[in-house]
């Protein structure tokens, strides 16, 4: 450990920071950084005590560090350190302001190894169980710091470690690399033997009438005609005098005489009526409907008679040749035959065959063609939310939030200056409204449920307090039989007599009480009131303090063993420091992210989903303990630490009639209550809800130590 190792020759040249070394502790000193000797006698190691350090790495080194971290999806962190026991502290942390994204702690006093880090806007924890704090060197005191860039930097520190298994980073960069093989594979199996079909594309042709012809794609124009000096296209017809039809087909006029015996249709009136009209082969009567003769006409067009025919005329609206008419858009121009007549605050908008014009947003109409404005804030049509000011704009509104709201307007939600913890709520501007069992300022404070006697347990057993809840556990001498209990009783007496489990000696009399056992001696020559404890005697009246709880004290009094923890005499010179931190007066611990808030020592606090606690100067952080689960799909929302079920009646809801959500200035107790197969907020008039059962388990001996003081501390001992 601690060599430097040139791994060049199989590993590439590895690029690394060393932290440590950077502060060039020879020639320079920091307020609570001391050189001492470490493993590796030629590189510093450091010394860390008190809590004012401000210790900056030179700026080349911290750009060197953020480029390292930047260049690569994976790093090691390397150190080799040396902890005190029963100490707790930071290994190393990534944070922003009060904001940890990534930090691994180190607890003496749990011997665990504790990963935080931030997924999804939500904080995570990952304990070890290992054994840090145990004054050895481990591959307070730290030397050869370093962040080392890729996936092979442990190898610095160990070079015989096996590489052939590749770490995450390493899978990771690996199945990319499948990935974008596959990828190329692909592309290159697609690029042998592809056929792409599209279009032949055709010139533009200025003939009227062009021809398409067998086996060409696009149309051709054929040869023109000359007659009279006069062009003709493909397909045109012209008659050059009376009776005479001619038709230009590719490049020759054909021409033919029109019989008017044969061709002419038989008039209705007698020779006398009929009249010719120049141009025309036929003769015409007078006063024929023609358009109802049948015409072609179109559908958006008028058929009006004429002498000696009819004629088509495109409707309003319509513009063409009769025979063929499109729509116009009047929208296009303004006034005039083709145009529109929309006026100011309008938006035309064509119809077929006509156009309509609509108010533009914020205005009114007046008529077909006109609108005026419309003040929505004083109509009282605006979407501006009941917190939020609507102000009035040539043609629309704008929203506004109001003080100590955000928003877009539509939408405003207050702002609270302390983020509301624990589940809490920002009711109104700075004022959050925190969920059953927590209060203050930030729903940051626990409610005490036992100390403030705001608890709900029944006869015969303890409260224990819990982050922002409680619970109830069956005191010494009782047990949970929830399968045979009725609803008046929940904790029953044990009988240790029957059971075995007394301390009373062999020669006396075992007597069950409720909730205990007495030792009587009818033969007063031969019985013994001493007592048995773990296999051990012990004399009538003698005082020792258990082995698995060194700060408790047990009694030895007429063959029944008591065992409670010692009171802390904080005024005695001999007080245990260990047992009694609140004695310590002189150290106290700052807030992580509240600088000004200060906790003397044996003070807990709730801290990103952490119960914290000051201890002779360090902080101590673990996992929060979360309520027990009665549903099968549990949901965590913002700001709360916990997984919830629906309808817990604990839990904040703003759609609840029946919020749980209350105000600081009076704190609520929250308690999961088993029994009789139902649990229950104990809240006035609120019914409880079926779920799971979920017990305490029996409890003889009964030890809550105040530096741990939740459920997971509880210890059961037979005595």
């Amino acid at each position: 450990m601690g060599r430097r190792i040139n791994l060049s020759s199989s590993l590439g040249i590895i690029r690394h920071v060393d932290l440590i070394e950077s502060l060039q502790l020879w020639n320079t000193s920091y307020d609570g950084l001391t050189v001492i000797p470490g493993p590796r006698p030629i590189a510093p190691a450091v010394f860390l005590q008190g809590d004012n350090r401000d210790v900056r790495l030179p700026h080349r080194v911290q750009k060197a560090a953020e480029s390292l971290l930047a260049g690569s999806k994976e790093f090691t962190f390397m150190a080799t350190l040396q902890q005190e026991e029963r100490n707790a502290g930071t290994i190393f942390a990534f944070s922003k302001g009060f904001q940890r994204f990534l930090e691994l702690q180190s607890s003496g006093r749990k011997d665990e190894i504790r990963l935080h880090y931030i997924y999804e806007g939500a904080v995570h924890i990952e304990v070890f169980p290992f054994r840090l704090a145990d004054q050895e060197w481990h591959k307070g005191a730290l030397q050869d710091v370093r962040m080392v860039e890729g996936s092979s930097g442990h190898l610095l520190q160990c070079p015989q470690a096996e590489v052939q298994c590749p770490t995450c980073g390493g899978f990771e960069k690996l199945v990319e690399q499948v990935a974008e093989l596959q990828e190329l594979v692909l592309q290159l199996s697609h690029k042998q033997g592809e056929v792409t079909c599209r279009p032949v594309p055709c010139p533009n042709l200025l003939c009227k009438n062009p021809v398409y012809t067998e086996g060409e794609c696009c149309p051709l124009c054929l040869k023109q005609c000359s007659l009279k000096g006069v062009v003709y296209d493909h397909g045109e017809r012209v008659s050059p005098r009376q009776c005479v039809d001619c038709e230009c087909r590719d490049g020759k006029m054909q021409c033919r005489r029109i019989d008017p015996e044969t061709a002419c249709p038989e008039l209705p009136c007698p020779p006398s009526e009929q009249f010719s009209v120049p141009g025309q082969c036929c003769k015409f009567c007078s006063g024929i409907d023609y358009c109802s003769k049948g015409n072609s006409c179109h559908q958006n067009a008028s058929c009006i008679n004429l002498q000696t025919t009819y004629a088509c005329h495109c409707n309003q609206g319509f513009t063409g040749d009769g025979y063929n008419c499109q729509d116009i858009d009047e929208c296009q121009a303004i006034g005039a035959h083709h145009g529109h007549y929309c006026q100011a605050h309008t938006q035309c908008i064509n119809n077929f065959g006509s156009y309509e014009c609509i108010c533009e947003d914020g205005f009114v109409r007046y008529d077909d063609y006109s609108c005026l404005e419309h003040n929505e804030c004083k109509s009282g049509e605006h979407g501006c939310h009941e917190n939020s000011y609507c102000v009035n704009t040539r043609g629309s509104y704008i929203c506004v939030c109001k003080e100590g709201y955000q928003g877009n307007g539509t939408t405003c939600k207050p702002v609270c200056k302390s983020q509301c913890r624990n589940g809490g709520v920002c009711s109104e501007p700075d004022v959050c409204t925190c969920r059953l069992g927590y209060t203050g300022e930030s729903c940051e404070i626990d409610v005490d449920e036992c100390a403030l006697e705001l608890h709900h347990c029944p006869k015969n057993s303890v409260c224990i307090n819990l982050p922002g809840w409680y619970m109830c556990q069956c005191g010494q001498g009782y047990s949970s039989l929830l399968s045979h209990n009725s609803d008046s009783k929940f904790c029953q007496d044990i009988d240790e007599c029957k059971l075995g489990t007394s301390t009373c000696h062999k020669t006396a009399a075992c007597v069950n009480t409720d909730g205990s056992f007495e030792c009587h001696c009818e033969n007063s020559t031969n019985c013994s009131l001493n007592c048995i404890s773990e296999g051990k005697e012990y004399e009538n009246g003698e005082v020792w303090a258990p082995e698995n709880a060194k700060c408790s004290q047990c009694l030895c009094s007429n063959g029944k063993v008591t065992c409670d923890r010692f009171l802390c005499d904080c005024t005695s010179p001999h007080v245990d420091p260990i047992c009694c931190p609140q004695c310590n007066l002189k150290s106290f611990c700052h807030h992580p992210s509240y600088p000004g808030r200060t906790y003397t020592s044996g003070q807990k606090w709730i801290h990103q989903c952490e119960t914290c606690e000051c201890f002779h100067g360090e902080i101590d952080c673990w996992p929060i303990e979360c309520p027990p689960i009665a549903c099968t799909h549990p949901t965590r929302t913002h700001g709360d630490c916990c997984p919830r079920c629906q309808e817990d009646p604990c839990s904040s809801s703003q759609n609840n009639n029946n919020s749980t959500l209350i105000t600081s200035e009076s704190p609520q107790p929250c308690h999961y209550f088993a029994q009789s197969m139902q649990w229950s907020a104990l809240i006035e008039g609120h019914q409880g809800h079926n779920c799971q059962i979920y017990s305490s388990s029996s409890i003889v001996y009964l030890e809550i130590d105040p530096i741990f003081p939740y459920l997971d501390q509880i210890e059961t001992t037979s005595i």
